[in-house]
C-alpha cells in the first residue's frame, strides 16, 4: 500500500486492573492497497478485545475473523482480527484512495505486570517496520493516578527521541521529528506499589525486566566502542588469516627444500658445484 503522509497517535489509559485501554488514531493520504494492519505478538497472557474501527466518526462491521483475498471494495467500512503466530493482526479496510482518519481502539488484558518490588508495563504499542515511513509518532500513557517522577520511573526504547513527564501526569513517547525508519516504540514504566491491582504476577524483580529492554536497545553514545571493537575483531581476523597463510607456506617450503628457508646461504653463483639436480 502506498501512503503519502502518515501521522501515528496512541493513547494508553491503564485501568487498575492493568488492563490497557488503546486508541491509535491514524491520518493518513491513501494512493493504493486495499487494508492495513497492527501486528501485535509476544503477548504471553495478554488477550486483545472490543476492537473497532471508524473513519471521520464513521463506524465499521467487525468481522468474525478477517479475510485478506478481498477486494477494495469489499473490504470497505469493515475490521477484523487474524491470528498469526504468537499473537494476532488487527486489520481494517482502506475504503478508498485519499485522506483518512481512522480510529482503532482495542483492550489488551494484563498489560501491566505486578512484579515483587515494583509495577510494571513494558509494552510495544507501535510496532517496527512500518512502510511508509511515519512522520510523526506519539505515544501517551495514563495511569489511574498522576504520574511523575515520586511514584514511576520511564524508560523509552526503539526510536530516536524522547520520553518525559506532561504536565496533566502522563507519559508521553515521541519520535520529535526524527526519522522513524526501522524503529519501533517500546515502553517501559516501572511504577510503585499500590496503584495497580493486576492479578499478572510474575516472580522477579524490576531490574530483570530493565536488563532484557536493555539488551535490544541500541544506545547512541555507545556506538564508538561498539564500532571499535568491531573493526578491531575484523583486524584479529584478517591478521590469523595472514599468520596462518605464512605457516602453511613455510611448512610447504620445508616439504620441497628439506630444511627451512632460513638455513639456506644465499649465494651469486650456480650451487652445489653447478650439479643443480
Amino acid at each position: 500500500m502506498s501512503i503519502l503522509a502518515l501521522f501515528i497517535s496512541v493513547f494508553l489509559e491503564l485501568l487498575q486492573d492493568g488492563t490497557a485501554a488503546i486508541t491509535e488514531t491514524w491520518d493518513i493520504d491513501c494512493t493504493s492497497g486495499t487494508e492495513i494492519y497492527l501486528v501485535r505478538k509476544n503477548l504471553g497472557d495478554i488477550e486483545i478485545y472490543d476492537f473497532a474501527v471508524s473513519d471521520n466518526g464513521s463506524a465499521f462491521v467487525l468481522e468474525d475473523g478477517w479475510n485478506t483475498k478481498r477486494s477494495l471494495e469489499q473490504k470497505a467500512g469493515r475490521c477484523g482480527m487474524q491470528e498469526i503466530y504468537g499473537g494476532y493482526e488487527l486489520c481494517w479496510g482502506i475504503g478508498s484512495y485519499g485522506h483518512h482518519s481512522y480510529v482503532v481502539s482495542y483492550k489488551m488484558s494484563n498489560a501491566v505486570k505486578s512484579l515483587n518490588d515494583y509495577d510494571a508495563l513494558h509494552l510495544q504499542p507501535v510496532s517496527p517496520g512500518l512502510n511508509p515511513v511515519p512522520d510523526e509518532v506519539t505515544v501517551t500513557v495514563k495511569a489511574p493516578v498522576k504520574l511523575g517522577e515520586s511514584n514511576s520511573l520511564i524508560w523509552g526504547f526503539g526510536y530516536r527521541g524522547s520520553v518525559t513527564y506532561t504536565s496533566d501526569g502522563c507519559v508521553r513517547f515521541s519520535n520529535d521529528g526524527g526519522s522513524f525508519e526501522d524503529c519501533s516504540i517500546i515502553s517501559l514504566i516501572r511504577f510503585d506499589k499500590g496503584i495497580f491491582d493486576s492479578p499478572s504476577v510474575l516472580d522477579r524483580d524490576f531490574s530483570e525486566i530493565l536488563e532484557k529492554a536493555q539488551e535490544g536497545d541500541d544506545f547512541e553514545e555507545d556506538d564508538g566502542p561498539a564500532i571499535a571493537a568491531f573493526l578491531s575483531a575484523i583486524l584479529a581476523s584478517v591478521l590469523l588469516i595472514f599468520g596462518i597463510a605464512g605457516l602453511l607456506h613455510r611448512k610447504r617450503m620445508e616439504d620441497v627444500l628439506g630444511c627451512n628457508v632460513k638455513d639456506i646461504d644465499w649465494c651469486r653463483d650456480i650451487p652445489f658445484e653447478g650439479d643443480i639436480l
